[in-house]
């Protein structure tokens, strides 16, 4: 499985590259007044209004500061959404040898964002799942992401 790994706030992730349609610099964004605080806004992506999600924001990590201008799109199921990203890292070859999925791990915070975490050669990566980024950045619960315990 190829995946596509990104920093975000010193933080390694992942995407699976099946569920990407284009990484580039962010266009103009136009703001959505009343959107939760994880949506920057919208942007025209090949003539459709495409989310664009602060994933900082959304997973509650401790934000830099930093303006992003790099994003990643993808396709869920609820059509496309753009993440802001710090860097991309590159792409990368995993076996299943390397996958953890998270129903196997003990967690003290909700993963449900999680497809599965990635160890190879002592580095860990975060493989996010895009369907479950929705542009609410909300858990079906109604609790943000990063929130409550699984």
């Amino acid at each position: 499985m190829l995946i596509m790994k990104f920093l975000l706030n010193g933080e390694k992730f992942g995407i699976k590259v099946c569920d990407v349609l284009e990484v580039n610099r962010l266009p103009g964004v136009f703001p959505v007044h009343g959107a939760d605080k994880s949506i920057i806004g919208l942007i025209n992506l090949h003539g459709k209004s495409v989310p664009v999600i602060a994933l900082d924001k959304l997973l509650m990590l401790r934000s830099e500061g930093e303006k992003k201008e790099l994003f990643v799109a993808l396709k869920t199921k609820k059509g496309a959404l753009c993440l802001l990203l710090d860097e991309l890292i590159g792409f990368e070859e995993i076996s299943e040898q390397e996958v953890i999925k998270p129903e196997d791990m003990t967690l003290n915070f909700d993963g449900s964002y999680l497809e599965f975490v990635c160890l190879k050669s002592e580095s860990m990566v975060s493989v996010l799942n895009a369907d479950f980024l929705t542009v609410t950045g909300r858990n079906y619960d109604g609790q943000p992401l990063g929130t409550g315990t699984k």
